[in-house]
């Protein structure tokens, strides 16, 4: 499909990137004489047997990990088309995206196939390109600063705040509006809040991703340990369970400057959980050099030089190098958001059926999760009418409400209605939703700010316990030069 010609003049031609699912789709538009619709839309099974935007009908294979249709291939198809009637033509006729790859590969598959459809459909240009999480936020940066930004960029809600403050994003409180009406549904207020900035919505949010201890229950009934409910526990089931002759480790923790936040949000868990914080109530003062935060880095120094129970290759690991550790039967432990259990489901991995699942440990002050999430976000100055067009298009139950089951548990659901989905009601599966409920924002306990933002994508706090770790400054001094470095950050807001 991607690559070749599609009926009478739509085309989708895929340029690759330097990473595998990364690169580029451009979607023109389709001839008034031809037919609508790829190739999977007009008879023939779609790529792999994906039917992602629901338009090839009751012949789309039925099972565990896929989602039928509901609707026959003219019914849907044509749906696509009404909405196009509908909104009527545009001269405005081209839209630049800019979406990340996913863990699970599904999304980007999905992704692409839904663009060309709806290009197709509506007579407008796409140009679709996908980078991996890192590139993005350097690529969005780039064009802010240049002026040449595209129309929409699904980013991670911890990036929302310092777009918001460089004045590149919309208010999009009038979309959601928009888009519950046409769903007869409602987003989560947890959805909203992780993307709000002053109090208005600054994208239109489409997962949150609820993060859990993963664990090897095997592991832990043979040391005689039940899944660790506080820190401390946390930390004494690690050892009881940790084996390094026979390659196994109490503790998977990413400690790569990888770009990702698996890390960051962790340690974020941590402070949070032992009274810390990186900011106090007001959003503007530094105490990350707090004592309950030197704690929690003197425990993970000592985790990884003493107790020995995080890999010693965890400091080159990113964030997929505690998912492959824990399917490598490496790692009895591991913090990840859904991901890692989606994507064992989608492999028939052997070792998910010795795998448990339970909330992030808690701390003195409780339970807590750096709210993660993906947003897309629209740029103020670009084609925010067709932007907004293809969002709404997107947000509906034939669409977003198939993409939902197959990216479960790794998204949690952004609208109330689907948190009724089959999947949740399994009592296994209602852990995903519990956890959503400890999400708090980046800045937390005060506002979700630009420069919050700004010091989780830096990776300070990262960058600080690794010069703890692997050249021994004491954990104070560490978070004391990580204070300085936060502040800088501050100065230029």
């Amino acid at each position: 499909l991607l690559g070749s010609r599609v009926a009478h003049g739509g085309v989708c031609r895929r340029n690759r990137g330097r990473v595998r699912g990364s690169g580029s789709w451009r979607c023109g538009q389709l001839s008034r004489r031809g037919e609508r619709g790829p190739s999977w839309a007009r008879g023939r099974p779609a790529p792999d047997g994906l039917d992602p935007v629901g338009l090839q009908g009751d012949t789309a294979e039925k099972g565990e990990n896929r989602v039928r249709a509901v609707r026959p291939v003219a019914v849907l198809f044509s749906l696509l088309v009404t909405l196009a009637l509908a909104w009527g033509a545009s001269a405005a006729d081209r839209l630049v995206i800019w979406d990340k790859t996913e863990y699970i590969p599904f999304y980007n598959e999905f992704m692409a196939q839904f663009v060309q459809a709806w290009s197709e459909a509506t007579g407008i240009e796409v140009e679709y390109t996908v980078v991996p999480p890192r590139d993005l936020i350097t690529k969005l940066m780039t064009a802010v600063e240049s002026g040449h930004v595209p129309d929409i960029a699904t980013v991670e809600v911890g990036m929302v705040a310092q777009l918001a403050g460089m004045g590149a994003t919309t208010i999009t409180a009038d979309l959601l509006a928009a888009i519950e009406a046409q769903t007869g549904d409602r987003f989560s207020e947890a959805a909203v809040r992780l993307v709000s900035i002053d109090g208005q919505p600054r994208g239109v949010p489409t997962a949150t991703f609820p993060a859990a201890l993963f664990y090897r229950n095997d592991l832990l009934e043979a040391a005689g340990v039940e899944p660790p409910q506080t820190i401390a526990a946390f930390r004494e089931v690690a050892r009881r369970t940790n084996n390094p002759r026979a390659g196994i480790y109490g503790a998977g923790i990413p400690l790569g400057r990888s770009g990702g936040n698996d890390i960051e949000g962790f340690i974020r868990n941590l402070f949070w959980a032992n009274g810390g914080s990186v900011f106090a109530e007001d959003g503007r003062t530094v105490v990350v050099d707090s004592p309950q935060n030197v704690e929690v880095f003197q425990m993970l120094v000592e985790m990884y030089h003493q107790d020995k129970t995080i890999p010693p290759g965890a400091l080159s690991w990113d964030d997929g190098g505690n998912n492959n550790a824990y399917m490598a039967g490496t790692a009895v432990m591991v913090f990840n958001s859904g991901s890692l259990w989606a994507n064992m489901a989608d492999m028939g991995h052997p070792l998910l059926a010795h795998t448990g699942a339970t909330l992030m440990p808690a701390g003195p002050q409780g339970r807590y999760n750096l709210g993660g999430g993906n947003t897309m976000v629209l740029f103020a100055g670009g084609n925010v009418a067709a932007a907004e067009r293809f969002i709404r298009d997107f947000m509906t139950p034939e669409h977003y409400g198939q993409l939902l089951p197959r990216m479960a548990p790794m998204w949690a659901p952004v609208l109330e209605g689907m948190k009724d989905l089959p999947f949740y009601q399994d009592p296994v599966n209602r852990v995903w939703l519990e956890a959503g409920q400890i999400n708090v924002n980046v800045g937390y306990p005060g506002p979700a700010t630009p420069w919050a933002g700004e010091v989780l994508s830096s990776q300070v706090l990262l960058r600080a316990l690794q010069t703890a770790i692997v050249d021994g400054v004491p954990p104070a001094q560490a978070l004391q030069n990580a204070k300085r470095e936060i502040e800088a950050i501050m100065a230029k807001y």
